[in-house]
């Protein structure tokens, strides 16, 4: 993972917003809505931590039997049964070739491109996201795979009609705190906002595991749609990313044009 040596230009601190308010429906004792925590960066950023409000009512909570579904998949387990098979395509966006992996149960995995300078111009026509390699053989997880990418990067205001593709990464059927924490993370944290590691842990139900939600992003297999991006340090600094930290300083620098531009 790429030191802090390799961050680009500083995002502004309007980049950075986050809630530490679950998506789910909130408890009974839950009398109103919660504030966003994370509006800005730097001072301003630990401020507002110092005041947010309490919202451990609403961590912690079990994958919903549904979303639970989304993640990990019934799969068969009968002895003998074969192995999936994986495809693979690649996906040419705005910041360089996605390799994309799955299974007709599926995704496998994402993986980033490695990015030494900032993408010139912005997305903002499909033609920006093509297959490039793959195309014949996607399996249904692949081909959503795809088009939500392309939606996050060409269209946003479409992201809500299309499902979320299933997964189906070893990490993602295993019963642990980093799936909780993954899970937690697609849950909660939406296009443009932004969570800082702690509040993370403590939307995740262990307000001590600041450090373990470190390693969850780390090994996280589906970026961008699983949006470790968005995890920053409580500073307001963007933080490391498996991508680099331009990449991750570009997607949030998108999500926040995107939404300004969705506000209108």
């Amino acid at each position: 993972m790429p030191g802090a040596g390799s961050r680009g230009p500083g995002l502004p601190g309007s980049a950075f917003r986050a809630h530490g308010e679950a998506r789910a429906a909130p408890p009974r004792s839950a009398a109103r809505r919660e504030e966003p925590l994370l509006r800005g960066a730097g001072d301003s950023l630990r401020r507002l931590l110092r005041r947010s409000p309490s919202f451990s009512s609403r961590a912690g909570g079990d994958l919903s039997s549904t979303m639970a579904a989304r993640l990990v998949p019934n799969v068969s387990s009968k002895e003998g049964e074969s192995q999936c098979e994986e495809k693979h395509v690649v996906l040419l966006s705005p910041v360089g070739k996605l390799e994309i992996s799955g299974c007709e149960t599926g995704l496998h995995e994402i993986k980033l491109p490695k990015m030494s300078v900032l993408p010139s111009g912005r997305a903002e026509s499909s033609a920006a996201c093509e297959v490039c390699e793959g195309a014949e053989e996607m399996t249904e997880p692949l081909k959503q795979c795809t088009a939500w990418l392309r939606a996050y990067f060409c269209e946003p205001a479409r992201m809500a009609s299309l499902p979320v593709p299933a997964f189906h990464h070893p990490l993602l059927r295993r019963d642990s705190f980093t799936r909780q924490v993954l899970w937690t993370l697609l849950r909660d944290v939406k296009f443009g906002e932004a969570v800082s590691y702690k509040q993370l842990a403590v939307l995740a139900g262990n307000s001590r595991a600041a450090r373990a939600v470190g390693g969850a992003m780390r090994s996280n297999p589906i970026p961008i749609i699983i949006p470790c991006h968005r995890v920053i340090c409580s500073s307001g600094q963007s933080g490391n990313y498996g991508g680099g930290n331009l990449l991750k300083e570009w997607l949030l620098s998108h999500e926040k044009l995107q939404k300004e531009k969705l506000a209108y």
